[in-house]
């Protein structure tokens, strides 16, 4: 029944969609030029798929926590499993890439570590920035954190409600927010209307993963499109 549900879904959005060449603002049309239809440059695929490869093959088993939409059990996982189950695809990575190369952001946000391969995808994209990544896995974010050892990358163990409300958060204003986690309306919009109202500067990108992943995830960003002091909200369907 899910999958049929998207099939039909994604069918009304194609039908709906607007092409390039509907695209009359120049910003819109730059951002479909040099985020959408640029292609995926080789050396940063070899860099993102070589990352990838490495978790997708790493059989080191830790204790996964789930937090958010899902079963909420606690389970042995090996790395590679959660990176099978969780990692984003080469055409997810490419518009990630070529986003954030557009947007030049100095200070990015992200929800929902899990094995860094998101994270790896903004770091080629913005090699100076500083990228904070927050995982409510315990053990997940530790061993991630170690196998990065990244200076400008700081990677959390909480929850989002819980960094969001952190002295670690406090004041904080980021340029690109990436959402890719806790998959339900009510924790969606929180993050969304806090980020936005405490987090957020004019300029800033929030990026909302898997809008139709569920009813309550698709009713959410109805509610946040709706929201008319956005300056552009755009719907990729994934």
């Amino acid at each position: 029944m899910y999958a049929l549900r998207k099939v039909l879904l994604y069918i009304k959005h194609r039908l709906s969609a607007t092409s390039i060449y509907g695209a009359h603002s120049p910003f819109l049309f730059e951002l479909f030029n040099e985020v959408f239809n640029k292609p995926f440059l080789k050396e940063d695929r070899l860099a993102f798929e070589t990352y990838r490869n490495s978790m997708l093959s790493d059989n080191h088993p830790i204790l996964f926590e789930e937090h958010g939409a899902g079963n909420n059990q606690n389970r042995t996982m090996t790395i590679a499993e959660i990176a099978h189950k969780s990692s984003i695809s080469l055409k997810k990575a490419s518009l990630l890439i070529n986003l954030t190369k557009f947007l030049k952001p100095a200070s990015i946000l992200e929800f929902g570590t899990s094995t860094g391969v998101s994270a790896k995808a903004l770091r080629i994209a913005a090699s100076e920035a500083q990228i904070t990544t927050v995982e409510g896995c315990n053990e997940l974010a530790s061993y991630i954190n170690h196998q990065w050892n990244d200076p400008k990358t700081a990677i959390v163990s909480s929850t989002f409600d819980r960094f969001l409300a952190s002295p670690l958060a406090a004041e904080k204003k980021w340029d690109l927010v990436y959402i890719d986690g806790n998959h339900t309306y009510e924790a969606t919009l929180l993050y969304y209307k806090t980020i936005k109202e405490m987090h957020s500067h004019n300029n800033t990108c929030i990026v909302l993963d898997d809008i139709y992943w569920s009813k309550g995830m698709t009713s959410a960003w109805k509610k946040i499109i709706s929201d008319d002091s956005n300056t552009l909200t755009l719907d990729l369907f994934f």
